[in-house]
């Protein structure tokens, strides 16, 4: 006798950057399989939605790389399934497309930054938006580029920064475009 269990629902934070081709899922299990789809809607015409792909889970969350949204996309709908336990049609969310216009303001770095630390936290970071590390200029990357989950995020670095290392912020996506004031790493302070 197989048992009929239920899932949890994947989550989103934030509403989708239709500029921004990455979406972060949490809440989810390994072993899962996610579903993506566009809920489609022109304008005085009925809702239809299109699968656009699906991945496999290995953690608690993942990363979804997304591929162009078909026209008059107004939501996605995120769905998990388990080896087929699950009831019926597997429940789903609805993640909306952000419809902001307005500017919005830099992010920001949290100082001080010392040498041999490998993270930045990020504060005033627009949810939805993809936020990268740099040194010196937007092409020196320092870590992958993330996607702001929320306002406030922490991000690992590749290497270690070294004392005198001018670094910053560059958000991209849903009008929030900006660079963040440069922050001078400094050397650890004698114990």
């Amino acid at each position: 006798h197989v048992k009929k269990i239920d899932l949890p629902l994947p989550e989103v934070g934030y509403a989708l950057c239709s500029s921004i081709d990455q979406l972060t899922v949490t809440n989810l299990l390994a072993g899962e399989v996610l579903s993506v789809s566009a809920v489609i809607q022109p304008s005085g015409q009925p809702e239809t939605v299109t699968p656009l792909g699906s991945q496999g889970v290995s953690a608690t969350s993942a990363t979804v790389f997304l591929p162009p949204l078909p026209a008059n996309t107004i939501a996605l709908q995120i769905s998990v399934s388990l080896c087929g336990l699950e009831e019926s049609a597997p429940p789903h969310i609805t993640v909306p497309i952000s419809t902001t216009t307005a500017p919005i303001g830099p992010p920001a770095i949290l100082a001080p930054l010392y040498s041999c630390s490998r993270t930045v936290v990020v504060t005033n970071a627009n949810p939805g938006s993809l936020v990268t590390v740099f040194s010196g200029a937007p092409t020196n990357v320092l870590a992958n580029p993330v996607v702001a989950t929320g306002s406030d995020l922490v991000i690992t670095l590749w290497t270690a920064m070294f004392a005198g290392e001018k670094v910053q912020v560059e958000q991209t996506g849903c009008h929030a475009s900006g660079e963040s004031k440069a922050i001078t790493v400094k050397s650890l302070p004698d114990p």
